[in-house]
This record gives structure tokens, sequence and C-alpha cells, in this order.
């Protein structure tokens, strides 16, 4: 019988290779395998200043930067102007950059176009709260108000103190004062709405503040 005897070139089995003429790019270390750098800090190292951006000038404000804008308010300024956005119902321009306003004025107040429109001086208190639990009818009551308020350009400080940081837009007339067949829009009339501070707004629902434009308003 014949065995068969394979062999194996030297080259195959030797140690470890060691290349004695090549040194490390970034440090100069001695290789003991054929590669170029010794460790991946040293690449980063002898790279990371090549791959650095160039400053240019940002597109909006001029300034210096390394990236295509300076800050994010710059690459919305610069590119909102781009991207102008029309009325879902008479294809009217409403403005620039994200469509916030779906509706021109005239359209979204149009049931016919707008479907969402609701017309509060049709919708009753008694609705409101058979739709909704107390709390949340009386959250989506006071909504409106604040609307019905700052619509109404009334003052952002409160009435009593002056205090401007913080406001609650308040009823002069209690909501549960209201017969149920009233609708929301009388009750959030701006005659009946006053902004207070959450100190003022509390001493006022509790009986412990007396206003002076009171009886002016709720006429």
């Amino acid at each position: 019988m014949f065995k068969l005897v394979y062999l194996y070139s030297s080259s195959r089995t030797s140690p470890e290779r060691t290349n004695t003429n090549m040194n490390c790019g970034h440090c100069s270390t001695p290789l003991t395998k054929n590669k170029k750098f010794c460790s991946n800090a040293c690449i980063a190292r002898h790279y990371g200043p090549l791959r650095k951006r160039k400053e240019v000038p940002c597109p909006h404000c001029g300034k210096p930067t390394r990236t295509k804008y300076c800050s994010p308010d710059c690459a919305g300024k610069h590119n909102n102007p781009k991207h102008p956005y029309y009325c879902k119902g008479c294809q009217t321009l409403v403005g620039y950059g994200c469509a916030e306003n779906k509706y021109c004025n005239s359209c979204k107040v149009d049931p016919k176009i707008n479907k969402n429109y609701k017309d509060w001086s049709q919708v009753t208190l008694a609705s409101i709260f058979e739709k909704y639990p107390v709390n949340q009818a009386h959250a989506k009551i006071r909504e409106k108000a604040r609307s019905a308020y700052y619509r109404s350009g009334g003052p952002k400080e409160c009435a009593n103190c002056g205090y401007s940081k913080y406001i609650e837009v308040c009823h002069i007339k209690q909501v549960k004062d209201f017969d149920r067949s009233t609708s929301v829009a009388e009750v959030n009339e701006p005659k009946n709405l006053i902004a207070l501070c959450r100190n003022c707004h509390w001493e006022f629902d509790h009986g412990h503040l007396t206003l002076d434009c009171e009886p002016a308003l709720a006429a």
C-alpha cells in the first residue's frame, strides 16, 4: 500500500512575520505586522487634522462655520422661503416653511371646506358637559377662553398686581354661574375675561380678592 504524504511549505507554517523595515506612520513605533499604524489612536491622530473641514461662511448670516450652516436657526431661516405652502381650500399662498395653517383665514371658518371647524357660538355648555367629563369640559372652555383673550389684544400682565412673567385667563363671571343653554362663545366674551397671576387668580376664585374693574367688565 502506498501512503500519501503532503508536504507543506515552510512559509505557510512559519511563525509570525516580522516587518523590521516599517514603522508606525504617526509615532514611528516599530511594527511587528504588515500594517501602516500601530493602533487606532494613531490612525485618528494622523488623519484627524486632514479630515477637519475648512471654515466657510454661513450662507445666511456669514459667520465662519465648519458645517453648512452655523446653527439650526440659520438653516431654517435660509431654507423656509424656498418652501411655500398653499391653502387647501382656495390654493392661495398662506406662508413659507412648515404648514402650521392649512387654510387661509376665510377658508378656515368655512365648515364646508374645513371639516374640523367648530362654530363655538352654536355650542352650548350643556353639550360640552354631556360630551366630556367635568374636568375635560372645563379644560376645553379654558382653552377657548385663552384664545379669545389673546385675539382680543388684552394686556399680558396681572390686572391686580402687574406681574407679567406668568398669567392665567380668568372668567369674571364663573362658568358655573351661567345657564347651561349659554353658548361657549358668550361665556368666553372678552368683557368676561381678565388676566391674573396664579396667586391673584386663586384669591379671586375663593372670594378673597375684589377687582375694581369687575363691575365694568361684567356689564
